[in-house]
């Protein structure tokens, strides 16, 4: 399948992603760059994307051009599904099987929207700890699918929507979101 990334190239599917820099050089998507300082190690280490290479996130409409979004119940956040990525495993695998197993819905990876490499520092040291990247796909469902959703004791809950559901400050999460939703 085939899809047109925000400059208006076509994207095929990508089969397996596991070099994001030559995933990103051929589907045509320039690497967005950050850094995300820690105080010391230990909280490097207590990050959530400590052990991981990056993290896979996909934007997938369905139908109706609504976007399937995790909201957190408390925060009222919303960002696209993700999961970490850890090393020697596919990306578009690791998001696609998010996806079809917490929404219970079979989604299809239409192409590579944004490849963001980030490098972790320690405060007052010279060269990054890590480097992870995150790679933003776009995806899509079937016509008419319900989500089996997520557990009723779960902080977040999962939902296809149409606009962000809370006014957010600009972060590289609501970026992603509106890749696919203004």
């Amino acid at each position: 399948m085939a899809d047109k990334n925000q400059s208006g190239e076509t994207n095929d599917e990508p089969a397996s992603v596991t070099d994001p820099v030559a995933a990103a050089d051929s589907a045509g998507v320039a690497i967005d760059q950050r850094t995300h300082v820690h105080e010391n190690r230990e909280q490097y280490r207590d990050h959530c994307e400590s052990d991981a290479v990056g993290r896979a996130i996909v934007g997938v409409t369905d139908a109706d051009d609504r976007l399937l979004l995790v909201v957190s119940r408390e925060e009222k956040a919303a960002v696209l599904p993700h999961d970490t990525v850890a090393p020697g495993e596919d990306w578009a695998a690791v998001g696609r099987e998010w996806v079809e197993g917490a929404a219970g819905i079979d989604v299809t990876i239409d192409g590579i929207e944004r490849v963001r490499r980030i490098d972790h520092e320690i405060e007052g040291e010279d060269s990054p700890v890590s480097t992870i990247y995150h790679v933003v796909f776009g995806g899509s469902a079937p016509s008419e699918t319900a989500i089996d959703g997520l557990c009723a004791d779960n902080p977040f809950e999962l939902g296809w929507h149409d606009e962000l559901p809370a006014a957010e400050e600009e972060s590289a999460h609501v970026a992603d979101v509106r890749l696919f939703i203004g």
